[in-house]
C-alpha cells in the first residue's frame, strides 16, 4: 500500500507539473496569436550550449512546496524579469515571443523558476479546488486516409469493420449519454475524402 500510494503521488506531482508548464506557455503563446503547441520554432530557437544542470527527480517532486521568494535568487536575470512580468499581470499575453521561447528552452534552476512561478499563478487564478465533467466521445467514422503511425483506431472504407454514423445514430449516443449523466459530448472522426468542412460543422 505505502508503494502504491508513493507512486500516485509521484504521478500527482508530474501531471500538475506538466499542467502548471503548459498552461504558462500557452497562455503566453495563445495571447500574442502563437499556436499553444510549440516544436519547430522552439527548436530553432534552442541553444545546447549553455544548459544548466538538469533537476532531479526529487527536486521536481518538491517544487510546490516553494515559494517564489525561495527560488527567484536562482533564476537568470532574463527568466526572472520574464516571470515576474507574467506574475505581476497575471497574463502571459505580456510576453514577447522570444521570452516565450526562452521559457520553453528553461532548464535547472530556470526551469524551477518557472514551476513555481506557473504553479503559484495556478492557485491564485483557479484555486486548488478541482472539478470534472462526465463527457462521451462520439467517434461519427472510423475511416481516415491520413494514417497517423499512433493510431490503431483508423480503417480503410473498404474494411469490414470501417464505420460511418448516421445523424441518428449520433443522436441515439447523445441521448445514451445524458441518461448516464453525462452533461456533454466531444464529436469527432477520422478525415475521410467523402468529408468536407460543411461535412464536420453538420455532425
Amino acid at each position: 500500500m505505502p508503494e502504491i500510494c508513493s507512486a500516485l503521488q509521484r504521478l500527482t506531482y508530474f501531471v500538475k507539473l506538466r499542467y502548471t508548464v503548459e498552461t504558462l506557455l500557452a497562455t503566453s503563446l495563445a495571447d500574442i496569436g502563437r499556436p499553444a503547441v510549440v516544436s519547430a520554432d522552439v527548436a530553432s530557437y534552442v541553444s545546447t550550449e549553455t544548459l544548466m544542470p538538469a533537476l532531479t527527480p526529487s527536486e521536481l517532486e518538491a517544487f510546490p512546496a516553494l515559494e517564489w521568494s525561495d527560488v527567484a535568487p536562482r533564476v537568470s536575470p532574463a527568466l526572472r524579469a520574464s516571470l515576474e512580468k507574467v506574475i505581476e499581470s497575471q497574463n502571459g499575453g505580456a510576453l514577447s515571443l522570444e521570452e516565450s521561447f526562452a521559457l520553453a528552452d528553461s532548464d535547472g534552476d530556470d526551469l524551477l523558476g518557472l514551476l513555481v512561478a506557473a504553479d503559484m499563478l495556478r492557485s491564485e487564478l483557479a484555486g486548488n479546488l478541482v472539478t470534472y465533467v462526465v463527457n462521451r466521445n462520439i467517434n461519427f467514422t472510423n475511416v481516415c486516409f491520413v494514417g497517423c503511425k499512433f493510431c490503431a483506431f483508423s480503417r480503410g472504407p473498404r474494411e469490414s469493420d470501417a464505420y460511418f454514423l448516421s445523424f441518428d445514430d449520433v443522436a441515439k449516443k447523445t441521448v445514451e449519454a445524458w441518461k448516464l449523466g453525462a452533461t456533454e459530448v466531444c464529436i469527432q472522426g477520422g478525415h475521410c475524402p467523402p468529408s468536407t468542412i460543411a461535412t464536420f460543422c453538420e455532425r
